[in-house]
């Protein structure tokens, strides 16, 4: 089985992938079982054949095989850089304005009012 990958950010053509030839570590273990295969497809509700299911497995095996190999090498990579100081910067509230001062400005704009508050449409 051959899947493609996108192109990459400079636009090159497709590389392939060919999960048939990533496997597990041991060639007569398997990755996942197919009880485990039977948990996923009832779980994503579907009904699969006992071909199809030894089929997925198979699938699933050469996925797992795939994603093992990428944490192995990005495990190697070093993705502990830092950004330098971390700081928030805030400023301070030199000249808040008195509370409530905009209020009947603000509400006086919406199209329907009760008392201090803005009237909207109930939603639920």
């Amino acid at each position: 089985m051959i899947f493609l990958r996108p192109l990459d950010r400079h636009g090159r053509a497709f590389s392939f992938v060919d999960f048939e030839n990533v496997a597990p570590k041991c060639y007569y273990c398997s990755m996942i079982t197919l009880k485990e295969i039977e948990k996923l497809a009832l779980l994503s509700r579907i009904d699969l054949a006992p071909e199809e299911k030894e089929a997925f497995r198979k699938d699933m095996d050469a996925i797992l095989g795939y994603v093992e190999q990428v944490q192995k090498v990005s495990g190697a990579l070093d993705v502990n850089k830092k950004a330098g100081n971390l700081r928030n910067v805030l400023r301070e509230d030199a000249n808040p304005h008195e509370s409530g001062i905009h209020t009947e400005t603000l509400i006086s704009a919406a199209p329907k009012r009760e008392g201090n508050r803005v009237k909207v449409k109930k939603i639920l």
